[in-house]
């Protein structure tokens, strides 16, 4: 028995006739199951609340990987049409920093203030990354196939440009041999 045929015996039953019947009578109760039903697909293809909360507090093993920056940025060059093969080097002006959350307590003995701080401390024996600063792009160097084609060039200055949010003049495009 193919699903077809499933089909057509429940649509053949006469309790499900009856419901169909009164869900095309009464608009209500069908939009209240539609609402239902949309919901529960919702809460089925919704991420789980646990990893993101996990992955958006979780600082401390995000790496910068200026490597994969490079590569990512290299596949983005290679699309652009005429560019050809291309290799790519990011210079950057420091390395990511993190900043940690600490507890501060101020005391003042009246003619002094006293400061103590420290770092809090998570249960795997880390600091709280409060935040992680990225380094700022100092330069880029583009060396592609189609590097000698004006057209070329500028389709890869507007790219990296816009990506970076650095000036033209921090970009340097040449043709590959």
């Amino acid at each position: 028995m193919n699903l077809s045929d499933k089909w057509s015996d429940l649509l053949k039953n006469e309790s499900v006739n009856k419901l169909l019947e009164k869900l095309k009578s009464d608009k209500k109760i069908a939009l209240i199951i539609l609402v239902g039903f949309v919901g529960m697909i919702l809460i089925l293809f919704s991420p789980d609340d646990n990893k993101i909360e996990k992955n958006s507090n979780d600082y401390d093993r995000v790496n910068f990987n200026s490597d994969n920056i490079q590569s990512e940025v290299e596949s983005m060059i290679e699309s652009i049409k005429g560019a050809g093969k291309t290799k790519v080097y990011i210079t950057y002006e420091s390395d990511s920093e993190h900043v940690y959350a600490m507890n501060v307590d101020e005391k003042s003995d009246g003619t002094e203030l006293h400061y103590k701080s420290e770092y809090i401390i998570t249960d795997d024996e880390t600091g709280l990354i409060l935040k992680v600063i990225y380094p700022k792009v100092r330069g880029v160097a583009v060396i592609c196939e189609g590097g000698g084609d004006p057209l070329v060039k500028e389709k890869i200055y507007s790219v990296i440009s816009a990506l970076f949010d650095i000036s033209t003049n921090k970009i340097s495009v040449t043709d590959m041999k």
